[in-house]
């Protein structure tokens, strides 16, 4: 059975060699036989053909009587029968039965040619040269792609893909442009997951590295060639980002980063220089006052581990207004993922820079809020007072609030007889002093109370 969108290979039945016993054809007819068939499928992530049905044998016995007329069927078999359900299996299954549902029309009439099982995307900065490795090193041909850009790629023609339930080891070659690093060889990219690759030689006594991400979308395998530091967008809106030096001096385009999705620092840039981010251009804020260093976020994780601290590190850059001085500054809170297991992580970008606001507020009740935020520097401080509104199942990013101050929030539950509720301390900056609270209560004109939940994360 063969996804015939893709052209991929689905089902492989086979069905083993069988002798057909007949006897007594005139009179009481007997029927003898000892089929084994079995299942494999293709499991994409991985490009390999995995058991669904395991060989099994059993017995086929049929007997026919003319006086009285009567027919038995007898099946049976002293094997058990092993049938392997996996979650790629049930996701696929589910994928092919959407597409014969929406897409009838369209997978009748689409261009085979044009839908490859592989898409390969360069993010490394450089431009790089690409090709599919053979065993003997014959018919090779090189392609280029640009940085930033992406290229459609197979290794067999798709006729010959749908005509063998052979597995083969799929290959890259890699070769930057450029720049002296030796070529890499024999990348295998069958199977999802983040890699990284060491180039040689040293470049100012520094090994970099190159990562390479391969996911499945839409039954494509996406191949991404990029650095080992990747800044991830988590807001709601597009920000913008820049590469600079020690003195903040541009070194990069402006690059807009969709909410979502990821940017990746060039391989060189990632080690020795820094981050300026700022919200879209259209909002009129400057860039960050303070610049981001991989190496200033992965010291913080590693005191922090080093004195056994559980609470999290809080790292906030600011964009101030370019034109209302009095307007508050747009604040990111920045966190630097890496693999705490992983040595390299100690001397090398081998992080992930997530961007998001530095608090979101969701409501997970069945009725509209509006609520209040009130921020203070100091218990005496008389505060920043920040009004909203807040649908049901709604999430509200604040990026004008600092989770290093003391921050209250007082709600009011929309269609109720209940007024506001008093203020619930969310976030404090002496925790023994002022501890946070997880509920809020609010009280109506008869002296009913509602208790409310508040969960963090």
């Amino acid at each position: 059975m063969i996804d015939d969108l893709y052209s991929l290979p689905m089902l492989d039945f086979k069905l083993d060699r069988f002798d057909l016993e007949v006897k007594e054809w005139s009179s009481d007819m007997k029927v003898h036989t000892l089929l084994q068939p079995s299942i494999n499928y293709f499991n994409v992530r991985n490009s390999h053909w995995e058991p669904l049905l395991e060989p099994w044998q059993f017995v086929v016995h049929v007997s026919k009587s003319l006086q009285p007329a009567n027919m038995v069927i007898d099946v049976f078999s002293k094997e058990n029968l092993n049938i392997n359900i996996t979650h790629t299996f049930i996701e696929t299954a589910l994928q092919v039965m959407t597409t014969i549902q929406k897409e009838p029309v369209h997978a009748a009439t689409v261009n085979r040619e044009a839908l490859v099982p592989y898409l390969i995307r360069n993010r490394t900065g450089y431009p790089i040269h690409v090709w599919a490795e053979s065993e003997n090193n014959t018919d090779i041909v090189v392609h280029k792609i640009k940085d930033g850009s992406d290229m459609n790629w197979r290794f067999d023609d798709w006729r010959k893909m749908r005509e063998t339930v052979t597995s083969r080891k799929n290959t890259l070659g890699l070769q930057f442009d450029g720049v002296p690093w030796e070529s890499l060889k024999d990348i295998p990219v069958e199977r999802e997951g983040r890699n990284l690759y060491v180039l040689r030689p040293k470049l100012n006594s520094v090994s970099h590295r190159v990562a390479i991400d391969i996911h499945i979308k839409n039954n494509v395998k996406v191949v991404t060639f990029s650095s080992a530091l990747l800044v991830e967008n988590a807001t709601s809106l597009p920000i913008e980002v820049v590469v600079v030096d020690s003195n903040r001096k541009h070194l990069s385009s402006v690059q807009k980063i969709v909410p979502g999705g990821e940017f990746s620092v060039p391989i060189e840039d990632a080690y020795k220089n820094r981050l300026l981010v700022r919200p879209d251009r259209g909002f009129n804020f400057n860039w960050s006052t303070e610049t981001i260093f991989w190496r200033e976020l992965a010291t913080q994780q590693q005191r922090q581990q080093r004195y056994n601290s559980s609470g999290q590190i809080i790292n906030n850059v600011s964009c101030r207004p370019i034109e209302e001085a009095s307007q508050q500054p747009f604040l990111f809170q920045v966190r630097g993922g890496t693999d705490n297991f992983d040595p390299i992580a100690k001397d090398y970008p081998y992080m992930t820079i997530r961007l998001s606001a530095p608090v979101e507020i969701e409501n997970l009740l069945p009725y509209n809020i509006q609520y209040k935020i009130l921020e203070k520097t100091s218990p005496k401080h008389v505060g920043n007072t920040l009004t909203s509104y807040l649908r049901s199942g709604g999430i509200s990013p604040l990026h004008t609030v600092d989770v290093r101050n003391l921050m209250l929030l007082s709600i009011a539950v929309e269609n109720t007889s209940f007024p506001h509720s008093d203020y619930a301390i969310v976030s404090s900056h002496d925790p023994e002093e002022l501890p946070e609270e997880n509920i809020l209560t609010l009280t109506d004109p008869y002296g009913l109370k509602l208790t409310l939940g508040i969960h963090r994360q």
